[in-house]
């Protein structure tokens, strides 16, 4: 049988506040004092900060049999209290349990208590369109009708069940085909990026292009449209189209708000679509809008439908602060930009904004660009040499490659001409080979404005510089190398 030993730690951890304290309550419902055994490994477990075992068990001073029996037990309880605690926030778990309800009177052949527990099942299973337990609803339908064939209404109540029958197969045709095109379609996603490929767009993908796809995409079924304008919005977003894109996220906001019972069911799905919806403002510049739904963003964690997800307030943090940071670098405001710096750096100095490594670094990148671009080269200085510091070999390669660029742009505005020669140097040895045009244009002008000593040297060479640059981009030859570094901004406002 396969371990439990790496689940059981990932699930204690993975526990929110509130799951916590239903745990809690229930380990402790039957008795006044500590209760030991599972209880006390979970204790253990939940203070680890990585896992450890043999440290777990020589804490409790079990024998590895009965330590054995303690993980199992325990991690059976907490999936009991999960299952507690979200049963009555959860509209498939409230409709499974009316099921069972009905299932349990029909049983004890109390036919008109089934049926008033089955309405109230069908109500809230129809109004909540919860696919998933329609046909167990139809099956004890059906059992409920074979109790009531004297009845004068039996024949209508036959019709109507064959009607919801063919309906309810209907219905999950189409959801299965909105969801395993929107996996067909995640799955190209998913090979391209791993690819790298290139950002050009991919061609027509056969799962949108199919008639039952359209029909499932203006389905009846809300939570099957989701799937279904999920795929064309990941599908319009591969093939940079953001405008068609964001008019899917759009669609899919607006069916969550439509439907309420959806955020509930879904909330991290809803996270998942908000956010991408402002990417898609951030990528066609609808700043106003992009600025709003950040502040909407934030407020997320205090509604409840989103405070059972794990780690939700870091994880908003985490992406709102970085799409932040790269919104005011694409409109140039580079002093907003550099008032953000002044709070999340030392943040990151002392580790206390948790972020992904990638995100980290791109997130301490941007903001050493802004402290340059707005004068603050010794802030930048800092910036950039944390960046450096925590920087590991063989990742973020074309990221590395422009922080170090920007590194010999702050050690010059810093007036380092005695340090910058052998920076130059070193570069040029250990140099990637990303933008060579572009790269080997920046090398050798910085190195002329070093070597220009008069008065009239270095507004010269940064003309030459700027002509030079602008002709590169005019022609669309490594463009994307300014996006990385705004040389034309720093040449108007920077005093050399």
């Amino acid at each position: 049988m396969k371990s439990i030993q790496p689940d059981l730690y990932q699930l204690v951890k993975a526990l929110t506040p509130a799951e916590q304290r239903t745990f809690h309550h229930l380990a402790h419902r039957h008795t006044e004092k500590r209760p030991m055994g599972y209880f006390e490994l979970y204790e253990i477990l939940r203070k680890q900060d990585r896992f450890d075992e043999a440290a777990a068990r020589q804490t409790t001073g079990l024998k590895k049999s009965h330590f054995a029996v303690i993980k199992r037990q325990l991690y059976e309880q907490l999936m009991q209290a999960l299952s507690y605690h979200h049963r009555q926030d959860h509209d498939l778990e409230q409709g499974r349990r009316l099921l069972q309800q009905t299932r349990i009177l029909l049983e004890k052949d109390l036919i008109e208590q089934a049926e008033k527990r089955l309405r109230k099942a069908r109500k809230l299973i129809e109004g909540h369109q919860l696919i998933a337990l329609q046909t167990e609803c139809l099956l004890l339908r059906k059992a409920l009708l074979e109790k009531r064939l004297n009845q004068p209404d039996a024949h209508q109540g036959l019709d109507n069940l064959q009607r919801d029958w063919k309906n309810a197969v209907n219905a999950i045709d189409l959801a299965g085909e909105a969801a395993s095109a929107s996996v067909e379609v995640s799955l190209q996603h998913l090979q391209k990026v791993r690819a790298q490929g290139s950002r050009e767009g991919y061609g027509p993908i056969p799962a949108v292009d199919r008639p039952t796809f359209q029909e499932a995409l203006h389905a009846p079924q809300w939570a099957t449209q989701l799937d279904a304008r999920r795929a064309l919005s990941t599908y319009h977003f591969m093939n940079a189209e953001p405008a068609a894109a964001f008019a899917q996220n759009q669609a899919m906001l607006r069916l969550f708000r439509k439907a309420p019972f959806l955020t509930e069911r879904y909330p991290a799905r809803y996270l998942t679509v908000f956010q991408n919806l402002l990417i898609d403002h951030f990528q066609l510049q609808n700043w106003a809008e992009l600025e709003e739904g950040l502040k909407q963003l934030r407020q997320l964690p205090r509604q409840r439908a989103f405070k059972r997800l794990h780690g939700i307030t870091p994880r908003i943090e985490e992406r709102s602060t970085l799409l932040e940071a790269n919104m005011l670098v694409a409109r140039k405001a580079y002093s907003r930009g550099r008032q953000l710096a002044d709070d999340l750096v030392p943040r990151l100095q002392r580790q206390a904004l948790r972020l992904s490594y990638p995100n980290q670094q791109s997130l301490l990148y941007l903001l050493a660009l802004c402290q340059w671009l707005d004068g603050a080269a010794d802030d930048a200085q800092s910036t950039i040499n944390l960046f450096l510091d925590r920087y590991r070999k063989k990742t973020l390669e074309e990221l590395y490659h422009f922080a170090r660029l920007l590194q010999l742009m702050i050690h010059f505005d810093l007036q380092h001409v005695e340090l910058l020669p052998y920076l130059l140097q070193s570069f040029r040895r250990s140099h990637t080979g990303f933008y060579p045009e572009s790269t080997e244009l920046f090398l050798q002008h910085l190195q002329q404005l070093l070597n220009a000593t008069g008065p009239r040297d270095r507004p010269k060479t940064l003309t030459v510089w700027r002509s030079a640059i602008k002709k590169a981009a005019l022609e669309n030859r490594e463009s994307r190398f300014y996006e990385y570094l705004d040389l034309f901004y720093w040449m108007d406002h920077s005093v050399h």
